[in-house]
């Protein structure tokens, strides 16, 4: 069997791209927020989910869970988000 990755300049460039969404629709509901990322999440997958491709995808997901975390933490002074 044959194991491919993604290119780190295409998983940079995802990751860039979805930083850039958050902060510019950091103010938008948690809902609407979610929707929306879970579609987003869905197509990076069904684009990039191929044989051996794995950790690149679940690397993908942490790295999207600790940018949309570091935004929303950005919206409020008072407290963190636990």
């Amino acid at each position: 069997m044959v194991m491919q990755k993604t290119a780190s300049s295409r998983f940079s460039g995802a990751v860039k791209r979805i930083y850039e969404w958050f902060r510019t629709n950091r103010h938008r509901h948690l809902a609407r927020q979610h929707q929306q990322l879970v579609r987003k999440l869905r197509g990076h997958d069904n684009y990039s989910g191929i044989t051996g491709n794995h950790s690149s995808l679940q690397r993908f997901r942490f790295e999207v869970k600790r940018v949309w975390r570091k935004w929303l933490d950005r919206r409020s002074n008072k407290a963190r988000m636990s």
